[in-house]
């Protein structure tokens, strides 16, 4: 993150509704970000990592009724429960617990699901690998539960998927979030909605989740809803997280106006104080990037209080929110260069007759190990990358070079050296005794490793993912030193 670009400042402390309100804002603004298309980014002529918040504001939803609130709302929601907010997690917990009696008592967590984004790369994977192996959905009345993966990825097509659910969760196409207990297996599909007037209820849906309004009934708090058939959960307004989340959606929306040099809708009501600081200090960076921004809310949502209740955690943008590509993606002359090298090999081996392949994915093989040692520079290449040059899933490409790292070992010994060597290079801590940590985006990586720790000592420690993150992992100091021992890496302090 760019160091000038901060929210937190020394001499002006906040309480708890302040820092609270800088969380809502940055999920706010990731609903703006997972709005902007593939269309949108040719328009700006610029990848979705150099997009400027005076761009953002320029192409942006602003209106409400096109899903500006909704999808702030959904986000916020999220969030919330990933970040630890009381106001969210007390009555949603309460929900889950009537929902089944076998739920564990133990703090809710949440997975954000919406078919629209099935289309982004690693999205469904990301959201599969996160739910685990051995989940499953808990639709209403008796019967064997749904294992989580294969249903999901059914689910992903949309309405479309509906002939091929089973009868008992034929609308979980219309899941915004999956909840669950920490640790717990099952899992709950609900629907977010932030206006009761559109909520819907549908075969495998479990909860609903609003803003509390007006409409008989619908007064904060939980109960069951007969006319949805849905643990309802409505939300505190205005003197509750609705409140507050409405008090940022302003804040940010016009920040968004003044940027964008948009006239602010006629609906937007004059957000609060605290709310107007936030937009003045968006407002103060037009030029800089979205994703800095981001990070700036982030670390200002974590900020120390006057009077500390509690603390919130820090919610890190899901790695496919951040990976949208522009259209249409431009190879460099050098990058083609490189891949042409390894593509004449390849018909050279074919035409002299040293590869003779009877499989598809033998020829994939043999052209990934290729890529490696010419395009990559001798580096194994994470899912993603692979992914984009294969047309292939995260699952399909994890897979691809777990085979390629297998059938290849001995020619690819020193490539693989040294791409954990970059990795353990990479690792940090902040102070003596802690784990090491370091973003690491290949779960190939992360397995060869922990392989490396067993023909070290089976008693290491493995390198293990750090909660809350999305690829983020921790390495103990003693697990560390011995593998920068192993491959002759001077180890950071």
């Amino acid at each position: 993150m760019a160091a000038e670009i901060t929210f937190i400042e020394q001499n002006a402390p906040i309480d708890e509704y302040g820092r609270a309100l800088y969380a809502v804002s940055r999920s706010v603004l990731r609903a703006l970000l997972d709005s902007l298309s593939n269309e949108d980014l040719t328009d700006l002529n610029t990848p979705l990592e150099e997009v400027r918040m005076r761009q953002l504001a320029k192409v942006v939803r602003l209106e409400r009724d096109k899903g500006m609130k909704g999808d702030g709302f959904e986000w916020a929601v999220h969030e919330a429960l990933m970040g630890g907010e009381p106001s969210v997690l007390g009555p949603i917990s309460h929900a889950l617990r009537k929902a089944s009696k076998f739920v564990k008592d133990a703090p809710p967590s949440s997975l954000l699901f919406g078919y629209e984004r099935a289309k982004y790369l690693g999205f469904l994977d990301a959201v599969v690998d996160e739910a685990g192996n051995d989940s499953f959905l808990l639709p209403e009345g008796s019967g064997r539960p749904f294992k989580f993966g294969p249903w999901v990825s059914k689910a992903a097509l949309g309405a479309a998927s509906e002939p091929m659910l089973n009868e008992r969760i034929k609308k979980i196409w219309k899941t915004d979030l999956f909840l669950s207990a920490e640790g717990d297996p099952r899992y709950f599909a609900a629907t977010v909605k932030s206006n009761y007037a559109l909520l819907e209820g549908g075969r495998g849906l479990r909860v609903g989740i609003v803003p509390e309004s007006t409409h008989a009934g619908n007064h904060s708090g939980v109960r069951y809803s007969q006319k949805h058939g849905l643990w309802l959960v409505s939300l505190a307004d205005p003197n509750g997280f609705m409140g507050m989340f409405a008090d940022a959606y302003h804040a940010m929306g016009r920040a968004m106006c003044t940027l964008g040099k948009q006239p602010p809708p006629v609906y937007y009501v004059k957000p609060t104080a605290k709310a107007q600081r936030v937009q003045e200090q968006l407002e103060k960076y037009p030029d800089a990037k979205v994703m800095d921004i981001e990070d700036a809310l982030n670390e200002a949502a974590q900020q120390d209080l006057v009077a500390q209740r509690h603390q919130l955690i820090g919610v890190n943008a899901p790695d496919w929110l951040h990976i949208k590509q522009m259209a249409p993606k431009v190879i460099c002359p050098n990058r083609l260069n490189a891949c042409l090298g390894a593509s004449i090999n390849e018909y050279l081996t074919m035409f002299r007759g040293q590869k003779v392949f009877k499989r598809g994915n033998d020829m994939l093989e043999y052209r990934l190990l290729l890529l490696i040692e010419t395009a990559f520079n001798g580096v194994i290449p994470d899912e993603r990358t692979v992914s984009s040059l294969f047309q292939t899933t995260l699952t399909e490409s994890r897979s691809l070079i777990r085979a390629v790292i297998s059938k290849y070992q001995y020619q690819l010994r020193s490539y693989v050296a040294r791409t954990l060597s970059a990795s353990l290079t990479a690792a940090s801590r902040q102070t003596n005794g802690q784990d090491y940590t370091v973003v690491i985006n290949s779960q190939n990586v992360v397995d060869e490793l922990n392989k490396s720790l067993a023909d070290i000592d089976g008693s290491l420690s493995p390198v293990g993912k750090k909660k809350g993150s999305v690829s983020t992992y921790e390495i103990s100091p003693s697990s560390y030193n011995r593998l920068c021992s192993k491959f002759g890496v001077h180890p950071n302090p």
